[in-house]
């Protein structure tokens, strides 16, 4: 059987990454973009015999339904992402869950045979951290972003086909370098402030946060779309590489540079998602062993600073909001 994907969301900073792996691996590869930051991620796959992409938003059921017909294998990443740019609820629900419900109705309908699902670790909100959040312990989404995610998953939890295999993997914050660059994620964001010595204020350092880099999350998404479907079929998967506080990852930061000295806040008033998150059940049913550590990426990202790979790493395409 010939090798097909479809990812929405192919030029954004998981999506550009992944995009290149399936090309490399011979898959046939659509990727389904509005481009919001542009097209520059992919430009360099657009001589590739095997690759195409519609300019498109996930909410066009039509563009969806005309080139859907021909893929194996769907990989949903598409969404408005982080509360700046989930600041209108209505819009977020359409784009992030009423979008993925019609997508994975249409997936059926038009003979898909997998469904991969990119949600957040986010939706664990605020958990009591002296434990490891396993994937069936109860969900607390204290954001819209978040609350979008819960709802999808229900959906797809809910879903019955005998036809379509879904998978939904709970990422934690992502970090590394992409085709489509961000700087507001937590690891790449400090990184910045740290090689060009701004100062910065880290909120509640205490808290805990799950990462994962995006080179893994990549190699997660491609292992899920080969494996047994038995083994991977109506499975929620964690996908964590490590779980640091604020403050440790600071201090991995600080090693790299040492005149990085951030202040730190304490409030109530912002983000307080606090949870450690349990990568055993993915590792353990699919033998998979993460690649990639911060302390090993934090120089990378530092390198492409120095060498002046981002045009101006303070613009806003840099970002997940406009």
């Amino acid at each position: 059987m010939k090798k097909t994907v479809l990812i929405t969301g192919g030029a954004g900073y998981l999506g550009s990454v992944l995009t290149g792996v399936f090309l490399n691996l011979g898959y046939e590869v659509t990727v389904v973009d509005n481009f919001l930051f542009g097209a520059s991620p992919i430009l360099n796959y657009l001589n590739r015999s095997n690759f195409s992409y519609e300019k498109a938003d996930i909410t066009d059921a039509k563009t969806l339904i005309r080139v859907m017909k021909k893929y194996n294998t769907v990989c949903h990443l598409a969404a408005l992402v982080g509360e700046p740019a989930c600041t209108d609820k209505k819009e977020t629900l359409k784009i992030n869950y009423l979008a993925t419900k019609n997508l994975l109705k249409l997936a059926e309908e038009n003979g898909v045979d997998r469904f991969i699902f990119a949600s957040s670790c986010s939706n664990y909100g605020i958990m009591d951290t002296r434990q490891e959040a396993e994937e069936d312990f109860p969900l607390n989404p204290i954001s819209v972003y978040a609350e979008s995610k819960v709802l999808s998953e229900n959906v797809i939890i809910k879903f019955r086909s005998k036809k379509l295999t879904t998978t939904i993997l709970r990422f934690g914050t992502m970090y590394g370098i992409s085709p489509r660059m961000r700087f507001n994620l937590l690891v790449n964001f400090l990184v910045r402030e740290a090689f060009y010595q701004r100062e910065v204020e880290i909120v509640n350092p205490q808290v805990w946060r799950p990462y994962i880099s995006v080179a893994d999350a990549t190699r997660v998404i491609v292992s899920i779309s080969g494996a047994n479907k038995e083994k991977v079929g109506g499975e929620i998967f964690n996908i964590v590489g490590e779980n640091l506080t604020k403050l440790e990852l600071v201090r991995k930061i600080q090693k790299e540079f040492p005149k990085f000295k951030p202040k730190f806040v304490q409030t109530n008033k912002v983000d307080q998602r606090d949870y450690r998150v349990s990568a055993h059940k993915f590792q353990t049913i699919l033998n998979f062993k993460y690649k990639d550590k911060i302390s090993d990426t934090i120089p990378k990202i530092a390198e492409a600073l120095k060498d002046d790979l981002f045009d101006d790493p303070y613009a806003k395409k840099y970002n997940a909001w406009k």
